[in-house]
């Protein structure tokens, strides 16, 4: 009976802990106002764009974007809309977590405290980006890999939720590939069900298939501008992987629990008996890899809230074997860690946690008077006009209507932007929703994790203005023309469809790389980013 009063009220309490961690915790990052602005523009008619003249992919979650844009017809504030619905999901992941720990008040308890125990974790539920949907699809995985085994149609339901990790952010799906490989064809072609994995696979997969047709039909491109911005930046394999590796490093020196509680983790299963374990095991080493690779990113802790998560879901398959000292212990650390998170959220205060010379910050720190949840429920927020000094160039009266705008944060900017005045060209230095800017490598000079800053000439700013190519450069001159065909000529025409085919086929990133080849590097240094240790000027052939 005892035990039945437990298990009754085990989740509310848990929810009502979430709850408090949510509200102190709870803020918006300046990237996702990237993706209101095209949510707010698509409701204004313009449809999905940034900039209302041209078809540019400036986000890159289009199923976390489709939940925006489903969510407005209901919520018309987007700034609270995101939240709830990380909210939301924040929940559904909870409760996931609760079936799969068989209600069990002292598992159940463990694997919470261990949720909130992880700063980034905490930091990222909200934030307005993907992650709150990440936790709840990959706790589904989980779900549909523990519990639909013999279900007649587990491929499908986890080929869907598959798909939609691709959709949510396509590099998630990397961690989930080793076991993929495995549920679909070494075990199926074992127990002769190939067929049925194969076609079922295939019909989960198809939500990829045609978002993919539809990305490339409407924006020109297969991969949204901001991962072209972000990649395409010419800096050598090995210079972004010291950087990855400095991430790493960071992250460890800043809030040490996450990457350690990781790293243990895919160490032990990765030499467990359970196949399912060990795949996952493999994968969260793939991700991490992927990740200094990528040179990791400027958040603290953003990019290891996914493998953090696939290392706590892990723990269930082995929980029940494990010892009861170790539960103690894992117990000790996460009651104290959780406390520690809360003391951070409620009492530390907010300068400690701003950025450092690193390039690497706690961005929801460094935000949080402005979109923070709690501020914002008090009216003690500053308003995001008011965080960057730069927004003030969008107002500057000496500037002609048909002046574009340069600007380096488009979070805020670009938002207010839509609001106010939604026709403004705004040109984005950083490239995450130019495509031309994105096509050019980056300027030699300082650079900075995630801002990689293309300096655009003034033939690029005069034709915007003068709306006809008028750059000196032949290689930038077919650049434009290749871009304005894919993001501004009609669907349909006819030489559209070859200009998305020389995008693809890397024709058009050759003579952006040509163009860049003949600039004046040394007049174009970029200093700009000099707070930050990173430096870039080879000796270009």
């Amino acid at each position: 009976m005892h035990d039945f009063s437990v298990k009754r009220f085990l989740f509310p309490i848990a929810l009502l802990f979430l709850s408090i961690y949510f509200l102190f915790s709870a803020w918006v990052a300046d990237d996702a106002y990237i993706t209101f602005r095209t949510v707010e523009n698509f409701y204004q008619g313009y449809g999905l764009r940034w900039n209302i003249i041209e078809r540019v992919q400036s986000y890159t979650h289009p199923l976390w974007m489709i939940n925006l844009l489903i969510g407005k017809l209901f919520i018309d504030d987007i700034y609270y809309l995101s939240l709830l619905l990380s909210f939301i999901y924040s929940i559904l992941t909870l409760y996931i977590l609760y079936i799969l720990t068989d209600k069990k008040p002292l598992y159940f308890s463990l694997y919470f405290l261990l949720f909130i125990s992880s700063k980034p974790v905490l930091d990222f539920m909200s934030s307005g980006l993907e992650n709150s949907l990440s936790y709840f699809l990959i706790a589904l995985f989980f779900y549909s890999l523990l519990r639909l085994r013999n279900y007649k149609y587990f491929y499908l339901i986890t080929s869907i939720i598959l798909s939609c990790m691709f959709l949510t952010r396509m590099d998630l799906i990397i961690a989930f590939l080793p076991i993929a490989m495995y549920l679909y064809f070494y075990q199926p072609i074992k127990i002769n069900t190939l067929k049925s994995s194969i076609w079922q696979g295939f019909l989960g997969f198809l939500p990829v298939v045609f978002w993919s047709l539809f990305a490339i039909y409407y924006y020109g491109s297969f991969f949204a501008n901001s991962v072209i911005a972000k990649t395409n930046t010419g800096l050598p394999l090995v210079i972004l992987q010291g950087q990855g590796i400095q991430f790493l490093y960071a992250n460890l020196i800043y809030e040490p629990y996450t990457i350690i509680f990781i790293t243990i983790t895919a160490l032990c299963f990765i030499f467990s008996k359970n196949i399912y374990s060990k795949l996952l095991a493999i994968g969260i080493v793939l991700y991490i890899l992927y990740v200094v690779n990528v040179g990791g990113d400027y958040m603290y802790g953003r990019f290891l809230t996914t493998p953090f998560i696939i290392s706590l879901l892990l723990l269930t398959i082995y929980i029940k074997q494990a010892s009861q000292n170790f539960i103690r212990l894992l117990f000790f650390i996460s009651i104290f860690l959780a406390i520690f998170n809360l003391y951070q959220y409620t009492t530390k205060h907010i300068s400690s946690f701003e950025i450092n010379s690193t390039g690497f910050a706690d961005e929801r720190a460094f935000y949080y008077r402005t979109t923070g949840l709690l501020p914002n429920l008090l009216n003690q927020n500053i308003s995001i006009a008011d965080h960057f000094s730069e927004t003030v160039t969008m107002f500057d009266s000496e500037l002609a209507d048909n002046d574009p705008v340069l600007l380096y944060n488009m979070g805020f900017n670009g938002y207010i932007a839509s609001q106010v005045f939604p026709e403004k060209y705004i040109v984005d230095s950083l490239g995450l929703t130019n495509a031309y800017l994105a096509a050019h490598p980056i300027n030699y000079g300082y650079w900075r994790i995630g801002h990689f800053r293309r300096e655009p000439s003034l033939g690029y700013i005069n034709s915007i203005k003068l709306n006809r190519n008028v750059l000196s450069s032949t290689h930038d001159h077919y650049v434009y023309e290749q871009v304005k065909l894919l993001s501004q000529a009609p669907l349909n025409e006819k030489h559209r469809f070859k200009a998305i085919i020389n995008w693809h086929n890397g024709t058009t990133f050759a003579a952006a790389e040509k163009a860049f080849a003949e600039y004046p590097h040394d007049l174009l240094i970029n200093h700009s980013q000099a707070d930050f240790k990173n430096y870039w000027y080879p000796k270009y052939k």
